[in-house]
């Protein structure tokens, strides 16, 4: 009679590490900033810390495939708003950024910023083009407000969420509401 082995192939629990401690340290550089240690990671994962440098040469490497990751997050979020087609997926997409910002606030200061970033922001800005392009076309975005507009508003989120985040994390859904009538408006 043949025995089954449960173990994982070893691929399978790598990638599993690898996605573990890329949750773990969202979590805990989100809470608590970009100072915080692996051993904090690798607890946090359920994992040790040798599991960490098996998958990341050291802390940079580790935060930059973080911040990868939530760069994919955000633009998903926008090719996701584009494919409404019905002039509201600019206020969809603002929405989404706000929620993906404020859930990662301690990563804020690395999503967009470095030489590898120049191709991530460039895709960003061709979306948003089209999301505005799209709100536009279906007159829910004066033909006053463009691209750039846009931008301060996700810049301005950036800084709401950072400034506000301990007293009132909530401030950024209101600093968006606002900024919404005012492009409505403009």
């Amino acid at each position: 009679m043949a025995v089954k082995s449960t173990l994982k192939s070893p691929r399978q629990d790598a990638a599993r590490n690898r996605r573990l401690l890329l949750d773990a340290a969202r979590t805990v550089f989100s809470r608590d900033g970009l100072e915080s240690g692996v051993e904090t990671v690798a607890r946090t994962a359920g994992v040790g810390t040798g599991t960490v440098y098996r998958h990341f040469a050291n802390k940079e490497e580790l935060i930059v495939a973080l911040v990868d990751d939530l760069a994919l997050e955000v633009e998903a979020s926008a090719a996701e708003a584009a494919a409404k087609g019905d002039g509201s997926g600019l206020w969809a997409f603002l929405q989404a950024a706000g929620e993906i910002q404020a859930r990662n606030q301690g990563l804020l200061c690395r999503l967009w910023v470095g030489a590898s970033r120049a191709e991530r922001v460039a895709a960003m800005r061709s979306k948003i083009t089209k999301l505005v392009a799209d709100a536009h076309r279906h007159g829910t975005l004066p033909a006053s407000v463009g691209q750039p507009d846009v931008l301060l508003v996700l810049q301005g989120l950036r800084g709401v969420i950072e400034a506000n985040y301990q007293d009132r994390p909530d401030a950024w859904q209101r600093y968006l509401e606002l900024a919404v009538v005012a492009l409505k408006a403009a």
